[in-house]
């Protein structure tokens, strides 16, 4: 193989392994084509291991094969989930993404995890809450709805994964904006660690204080988002340099125990010869909304700082998400129990008036 033909080969294995891994490990992005067999089989392996597609209905998972199969646009849920008190996880990151082959294009947005939602009993809650109160399945459902879109794939990966998978592949690179400290979640001792300002290095757990840090930026969990989805793609930007096989595999192992998705071996190899060029056409859509306020939470009986999407906002991303996903345009937000999703010249203190 002369050099030119060598170059062109690990161009095309490292683009393989670098979609795949985006796909499996924070479904941002997809693959380009089925080059390296060999890396095919350990990829197939790993989702077989982490995936819980047998829990979920047949029928459901045939129709989503058949679609990625016939080259149509599906969408993406990825949480990132801490652990708290109790073992009780809330989905700390919420990222939805839509991808098109035909459009070749790939569109992602964001939910604030202080957003207000109505669960299927009625109460009022924070869209984070849904995790601890019915794991996945309720939050695809929240999600589905605030966005009204379907969800088809999605992938969870607890803040303990994500410090490992950033460590197995030798720390990511970021851009920091401004000097912040944050706790150190694994020692959870009253440690701080200490991020300064300008391009930097991070290992697993500053990778993650860099993440999770909101209290200190200006703008909230905006910046905080900002911040997530740069350690996102940096990282996949590390898992593009792997050049061998072990450390492949020592990637790989660092998330299988802490990752949960619903994507099967059917369809990930599938996945990654036809919507490869999506991968190169990513847009970030951005909900709008007033600042947090304390708006009252009756199932609590008390004040809690929540978020919400402006009405004409919210209706531009579902549009903008289903046409996106060729379904049609609605005209109107469905509104659902007596929550209002005010405008910027509405939005007071829902209770300002019975406290004057």
């Amino acid at each position: 193989m002369n050099e030119d033909r060598l170059t062109k080969y690990k161009r095309k294995r490292r683009r393989f392994i670098y979609n795949i891994l985006l796909m499996i490990g924070t479904m941002f992005s997809l693959g380009v084509g089925m080059v390296a067999g060999y890396y095919g089989n350990i990829f197939r392996n790993f989702v077989d291991d982490v995936s819980v597609s047998d829990t979920v209905d047949a029928d459901q998972l045939k129709d989503l094969d058949e679609r990625i199969r016939n080259g149509e646009p599906f969408s993406v849920l990825l949480l990132g989930v801490d652990v708290e008190e109790e073992n009780i996880s809330r989905s700390d990151s919420i990222i939805v993404t839509t991808i098109n082959p035909k459009k070749d294009s790939i569109k992602m947005v964001s939910i604030p995890r202080d957003t207000i939602v109505y669960l299927p009993d009625g109460h009022m809650e924070k869209i984070n809450a849904a995790y601890a109160i019915g794991k996945i399945d309720l939050s695809r459902q929240m999600v589905s709805e605030y966005l009204d879109i379907p969800i088809d794939f999605y992938g969870v990966l607890d803040f303990e994964g994500l410090i490992k998978f950033v460590d197995a592949v030798g720390g990511v690179t970021v851009n920091s904006p401004f000097d912040f400290d944050e706790s150190d979640y694994r020692k959870g001792d009253g440690s701080r660690i200490y991020i300064k300002k300008g391009k930097q290095r991070l290992n697993g757990d500053e990778a993650l204080a860099y993440s999770r840090m909101r209290y200190q930026d200006n703008q909230g969990d905006f910046g905080r988002q900002d911040r997530q989805k740069e350690v996102v793609i940096s990282l996949t930007k590390e898992l593009a340099s792997i050049s061998n096989l072990a450390n492949i595999q020592k990637v790989l192992d660092s998330i299988r125990s802490y990752l949960i998705t619903n994507v099967s071996s059917s369809n990930i190899l599938a996945v990654a010869s036809k919507y490869g060029a999506a991968s190169n056409n990513i847009k970030t859509l951005h909900l709008r909304g007033e600042d947090g306020t304390l708006v009252y939470f009756p199932i609590y009986d008390q004040e809690l700082w929540a978020w919400q999407a402006y009405d004409e906002s919210r209706l531009d991303i579902q549009n903008e998400l289903r046409r996106h996903l060729s379904l049609p345009e609605k005209e109107t937000l469905d509104q659902v129990g007596e929550y209002h999703y005010y405008t910027p010249e509405e939005f007071i203190h829902p209770f300002q008036e019975n406290q004057d």
